[in-house]
């Protein structure tokens, strides 16, 4: 993970410091609130405005990555947008043009994420992020994050998950993730 936490300390110090809103989620969103698995990108969701799109992009080209691929709604600024360092390390930053996303970056928190303080998604949000893209390794973030939240006794804001699920007709899935985690430990 040293690749990963070496970039992951230079785009939070470059986004911070360029005073790009932001929350990294994702993996690191798993790290923050789960266990530990592994991964070879990251993940970042930003609130820009459109005529803030090219100083962001700059900041993380001075940061050593150079813009890729804007792809979704191309904006500026776009949806989304893929860049890679000098060695092919990939980052994928998401914009902030939805009232979820919007959330996203506005509910982040800082916390420790191997040994670097960062801003992170909601462990609510990296639910709501990982049932829309249902891969197998999301429904496992999803269940470890959950998991570690219940054996813990820490507290899951479901009406917040299922006011945003209703939106995106998941509400089903997400009322069997609570009956599962809600129950007694």
């Amino acid at each position: 993970m040293g690749d990963v936490l070496t970039r992951l300390r230079r785009v939070s110090t470059t986004l911070s410091d360029a005073m790009v809103p932001h929350a990294f989620i994702g993996a690191m969103g798993r790290l923050a609130w789960g266990t530990v698995r592994a991964t070879n990108d990251l993940d970042v969701q930003v609130a820009v405005a459109p005529k803030e799109w090219a100083a962001c992009v700059d900041a993380l080209a001075t940061a050593g990555f150079r813009l890729d691929l804007e792809y979704g709604d191309t904006g500026p600024p776009p949806d989304n947008a893929r860049f890679y360092d000098d060695v092919g390390f990939r980052l994928d930053v998401m914009t902030d043009k939805t009232r979820f996303q919007q959330q996203v970056v506005a509910r982040a928190t800082v916390q420790r994420v191997l040994g670097t303080d960062i801003l992170v998604e909601s462990p609510e949000d990296l639910v709501l992020y990982k049932l829309i893209a249902s891969r197998p390794k999301d429904l496992d973030d999803i269940d470890d994050v959950l998991r570690t939240r219940h054996v813990a006794g820490l507290p899951v804001d479901w009406a917040y998950i299922e006011g945003h699920a209703r939106d995106w007709d998941m509400l089903d899935a997400v009322q069997i993730l609570r009956a599962q985690f809600e129950s007694p430990r």
